[in-house]
């Protein structure tokens, strides 16, 4: 009777072995079960965030690394941010220029994780950084953060690189969940749909300011600006973490004697004093825009609500600007 009990003992611990060495192998499985065995896609910032959702919509619910007003560029990692990065099998970034950390932190805790960088996908829209217009005349500095290369990194803002990166993380998810394989591509279509849709109805909001410069604390829109036909930004700062000079701010106030800008913009993230100082001299309506969508709430409806809240700030501002 006792050897027979070691023998189903034995029998146990090997199944049980076998059951985790299969769970491990798994990348599928990595994860704890509340996505119901389904991978789990992390996506570093909201707007990609909403991207996933729109994906995923009735498998699973992505999971968002940094929320809340937080740049990416002072983002402080927290065992939490370790803990989800760990569970991931598919990570979403827009690219090194936005989250200069993801490359180490994937590599330490999440090596077997697919990898998808907006910045790297085939057919994406690139425009080249501008931060050599703001730099020209401002204080270079050794630890700044933002400037990595010459390509602008706020890719999600372009509709074209929002349908390409949502096309190929319903492909990826395919591969990996081929059970679910027709709702990823289906989801992906009806998106594509919509976006469609929605870039000519933002077109219809912005059609009176279209061509008219604008002055920017940082250069978050280039994108946005470019995709719809607004006048080029006059750029304050390419350093945003940092307080702009007295040297940029007086060429500043040249550039708008010269283009007069119909508005100035901010971001949430980065408040400035010289900013609003420069509104009430030149007498600029003054206005908030946030390529990070921090005040949306996170799901498959905020990219598409973002883009036209932007859209409808942006034609207020200019329209008020030119009645003027």
């Amino acid at each position: 009777m006792l050897n027979h009990t070691n023998y189903l003992l034995r029998v146990c611990c090997l199944c049980a072995g076998a059951g985790l060495l299969l769970f491990c192998m798994n990348p599928t499985l990595r994860a704890d079960n509340s996505d119901g065995g389904v991978p789990v896609v992390l996506a570093t910032i909201k707007p990609l965030h909403s991207l996933a959702a729109v994906v995923t919509d009735g498998v699973s619910e992505p999971r968002l690394l940094i929320d809340g007003n937080m740049s990416p560029h002072l983002f402080q990692l927290k065992p939490s941010h370790i803990k989800a990065v760990e569970q991931a099998d598919i990570v979403l970034w827009a690219g090194e220029g936005v989250e200069r950390f993801i490359p180490s932190l994937l590599k330490k805790f999440a090596a077997d994780a697919i990898e998808i960088e907006l910045a790297a996908l085939t057919g994406v829209t690139t425009h080249k950084s501008r931060s050599s217009q703001a730099e020209s005349f401002s204080e270079r500095h050794s630890d700044d953060d933002h400037d990595h290369s010459d390509i602008d990194y706020h890719l999600w803002l372009e509709p074209r690189n929002a349908a390409i990166l949502v096309d190929e993380l319903a492909r990826q998810l395919t591969v990996l969940d081929p059970v679910n394989g027709d709702k990823y591509l289906a989801n992906a279509i009806n998106f594509k749909r919509k976006l469609e849709s929605q870039v000519a109805e933002v077109q219809e909001i912005l059609s009176d300011v279209q061509g008219q410069s604008y002055l920017i604390y940082h250069d978050s829109l280039q994108y946005f600006e470019k995709a719809y036909g607004l006048g080029e930004a006059i750029v304050v700062t390419s350093q945003p973490q940092m307080q702009a000079g007295a040297k940029r701010l007086k060429a500043i106030r040249s550039k708008v004697v010269s283009a007069r800008p119909g508005c100035i913009f901010s971001e949430p993230q980065f408040r400035s004093p010289a900013l609003k100082a420069l509104a009430t001299d030149l007498h600029l309506r003054s206005e908030t825009v946030d390529p990070l969508a921090s005040d949306f709430e996170a799901g498959a409806s905020l990219y598409t609500d973002w883009m036209k809240h932007t859209a409808e700030t942006i034609a207020i501002c200019l329209s008020h600007a030119e009645n003027n």
